[in-house]
């Protein structure tokens, strides 16, 4: 994977990018049990010159600057960042995480819960808000399949 630092790559990380972390947020020993290779995951949001990540974290749906939330992977998504769908990923500020979620899409079970989030769902339903085509809620899985939209694209780990 390609590797390049922050500063340089930060004007070119547009509203609607997915952000994807190996081990920051989850543990890594986990990550090897399921062989997955990303384990968090959110998408960019550019606003007043400043970069953040919307992301769901064990506290709920918050937004963090990105600077502080380094190394992390990059991939732009050439996404339709409109209004609405900045309307969307916003209102889900604060809203709860999906405990019972994480553990059904460990074990390969469709999440049903409508009273909470876990990363890979809230970045799915967010770039399908930005005409994303894409289906998963693992975030490795999420990463592949928005890979494969564009095959000439390739994820960047930003340090």
């Amino acid at each position: 994977m390609e590797r390049k630092q922050y500063k340089g790559m930060r004007p070119h990380i547009k509203s609607g990018d997915l952000v994807a972390w190996q081990g920051r947020f989850t543990n890594r020993n986990i990550l090897k049990l399921f062989n997955q290779q990303v384990g968090h995951v959110g998408i960019a949001w550019v606003v007043s010159n400043r970069v953040f990540v919307i992301h769901a974290l064990t506290k709920g749906i918050v937004i963090n600057p990105l600077s502080r939330l380094t190394p992390f992977c990059w991939l732009a998504t050439e996404s339709d960042w409109t209004d609405d769908a900045q309307a969307f990923a916003l209102s889900e500020l604060g809203r709860a995480y999906s405990y019972v979620d994480v553990v059904r899409s460990v074990v390969g079970l469709s999440s049903i819960s409508d009273n909470g989030w876990m990363c890979g769902e809230f970045a799915r339903a967010v770039l399908q808000q930005a005409s994303i085509p894409v289906t998963k809620d693992l975030p490795y899985e999420l990463v592949k399949e928005v890979l494969s939209l564009k095959p000439e694209n390739t994820m960047i780990k930003l340090t």
